[in-house]
Order: structure tokens, then sequence, then C-alpha cells
């Protein structure tokens, strides 16, 4: 065997029943629960060698790989696995369809798959990355815009501004949300709908549902609908420009400015006030020097919760719904720093679990937390 390469029943064999159980629900092998080891290695093997399952995981993984590079602005690194060539980032995601395996200190690519790989149509594949990112591109806008949607709306919106493509049912969505699912894992189906996994729990996810009730969607044209799958086009407002100019004007050197703003973007999504997005930017590092300049950054961040997608107004913004005048606020804040404070370690963004206006009051008043503690929040 090539030393490049790992053998497929090698690495079968070294993993444990758990682990071959995990990778079986990867490949959605059906009745694993009673299989021995060598009756799921059996059922693996089929799975992975399967032609057209590889270039279906294969597309996918691409498609993913080209939409983070742009996401989160990375350079592109070489993959063929046809070659053996991998970088260890890409390895680690395909260990979990088998594609690669750890061979002594380093990632391999698996011989079978990389032979199969020599075998796939280029042009096949290149077409299936395409169709692909079109499909995924309205699955990542729709959550970035709403966080939770019904299907039907992706769908039918699909359908409108794609006249070229075939038409996309809810069961060919499903199909496609699978595969989507295999190497993106950030949304769930619950139902009618497709939540973003920022959703925690079910009682959030009522909560929005309830605060969409009786509201249009947000659905542009699409040029501008799919640039939403990027979060530089929901971030990328004037007075989101606004906000990043008087961070990166005022931050001090050792303050985390991209934390400091997404944790303001972010909050609104989730109906959080400016005031305690105020707060908790303060409990991140951020100082004042007196009351004017606090209220100075306040009006910008203000500006910038009207001109927020939102989740619960199915991605309008605030003005597009009720339009007002905007104000005019002086966006240099050169009069206070954002510091970060000895012992302040500012973590990814993770949302809060809190307290439903609807909720009772933890009080114990017997009232609904908006009726009561939460009437002036």
């Amino acid at each position: 065997m090539d030393n490049n390469y790992i053998s497929l029943d090698e690495v079968l064999n070294k993993s444990t029943v758990a682990k071959l159980k995990e990778t079986a629900k990867v490949y959605k092998v059906k009745n694993i629960s009673k299989m021995k080891k060598a009756e799921l290695i059996e059922a693996l093997k089929e799975a992975i060698l399967d032609k057209e399952n590889l270039l279906k995981i294969l597309a996918a993984y691409i498609e993913y790989r080209e939409y983070d590079a742009v996401e989160f602005h990375k350079n592109k690194t070489e993959m063929n696995i046809a070659e053996g060539k991998i970088s260890d980032e890409d390895a680690i995601n395909l260990c979990k369809f088998v594609y690669a395996a750890m061979d002594g200190e380093s990632y391999t690519v698996v011989k079978e798959v990389a032979d199969m790989c020599k075998e796939l149509d280029d042009n096949k594949l290149k077409e299936t990355v395409s169709d692909y990112h079109l499909v995924f591109s309205y699955i990542r806008a729709f959550s970035n815009l709403c966080g939770v949607y019904e299907i039907n709306v992706l769908t039918d919106t699909f359908n409108s501004q794609n006249k070229e493509h075939e038409k996309l049912t809810k069961s060919s969505f499903i199909e496609y949300f699978n595969i989507y699912d295999l190497v993106n894992s950030s949304e769930s189906i619950n139902g009618k709908y497709v939540v973003s996994d920022a959703v925690l729990d079910e009682n959030e996810l009522s909560d929005i549902l309830k605060s969409q009730e009786g509201k249009e969607y947000f659905i542009p044209e699409k040029e501008e609908l799919t640039g939403y799958s990027f979060s530089d086009n929901i971030y990328g407002t004037a007075a989101h420009k606004k906000l990043r100019d008087a961070i990166r004007n005022a931050a001090d050197r050792n303050c985390d400015q991209v934390g400091v703003f997404y944790q303001i973007c972010t909050g609104f999504l989730f109906g959080e006030s400016v005031e305690k997005i105020i707060m908790e930017t303060e409990s991140l590092g951020v100082i004042f020097r007196s009351n004017s300049d606090r209220e100075m950054f306040e009006r910008i961040v203000k500006d910038v919760e009207k001109n927020t997608r939102m989740w619960e107004n199915k991605g309008f913004t605030p003005n597009e719904l009720a339009p007002e005048k905007e104000e005019t606020a002086d966006n240099t804040c050169s009069n206070f720093k954002f510091v970060q404070r000895q012992n302040v370690k500012i973590q990814p963004i993770v949302k809060e679990r809190k307290i439903g206006r609807n909720d009772p009051c933890p009080c114990g008043s017997g009232k609904k937390y908006k009726k009561c503690c939460g009437r002036n929040l």
C-alpha cells in the first residue's frame, strides 16, 4: 500500500462500535442499533464506497469550503483527495465521512476513497457544486434574515426567482437540506420550519414565532437575497459602518474590536434593548469618560438597531417597517476609550438564556414578567 494512504479496512477495524454507529448515522444507515461490529463495518463500506454518495458529499464539502473562505476571509487551500493532498483542517472534517483518517501522528487519505475520486466526472462534480451553492445560499440567507422560517416560503421564493431550475418541492428541499446539514450543521428542520441553531430551545422558538405573527417576509430580488447568505451583507449598512468606525477610532489596542461589534449587532437579533446592549458592552471593557460620551455612543447604537434585519420582523429593519428621521450622530467617538480591563477576556458570542416577556416574573408576584419587573426593560 502507498505510504501516503491508509486502507478503509484498517480504519474501520480500528474504530470502536460507538464510533462506527456515529459514522453510520452520518450515512443514514438503517437498523444499526442491534448490529454487531462486523455488520456495521460491512454496511459502512457499502455506503462509503458508493460513488453517488461520494460525489454528493464531496460537492457539498467543496461548496462549504468556498463559502467558508468568503465568510471568514480565509485564503483558499489546495485539496486533491485523489492525490492525497489535503490540509489538516480538511482532514479533520473529512474524518467524519471516513475519507481521511489518522495514520500514526498525521492525517492521510483513505486509499479506496482516493481511487474513487480519480474516477469521478469533474464536470458533473462542478455542476453539483454550483447547484448546491444556489440552493444552500437560500438556506443561509433566510436563516440570517429570519432565524426561523417556513420551508414553503423558501421553496416558493426559490421557484419564482429560478424558473430555469428544476422545481424545488418540499421533498426535494429536504433532500438538499440533508446534504447541506452534513457539512454545515447550523440549522435544523422542526416540522414545517427551518430553525437556526442559535435558537436554543422550544421556548425560544415559540417566542420568535409569536413575535413574527402577522408579519410579511422580507424578500428582495435574487441577487440581494442570496447576498444575505454572508454576514458581511447583514452587517454592512452605513449605520454598521459608523459603529465599526467608532470602535476602531476609540479602541485600545488590547480590546477585541470585532467581539465588541458582534456583541452589539447580535443582541438585536434576539430583541435585546439598547440599554442592555450598552451595559453588556461596558462589561466587555468599554469605558466612557463622561455621560455625554456614553450618550453619543448610544445614538450610534440606536441607529444600528433601526437598520438591523431582525428575526422578529422576518428580515425587515425597524426603519423599513416604520421609517423615522435619521438622527445625526458624531461617529468619531474620540472622547471615550475601549480598553481591555484586567482579567476581562472576550469570549465567543453565546446567546444567554433569558426570561421571556410572557413568562411568570421570577419575583413571585404571579404577574407576567413584562407586566412586572420587566416593565421598563
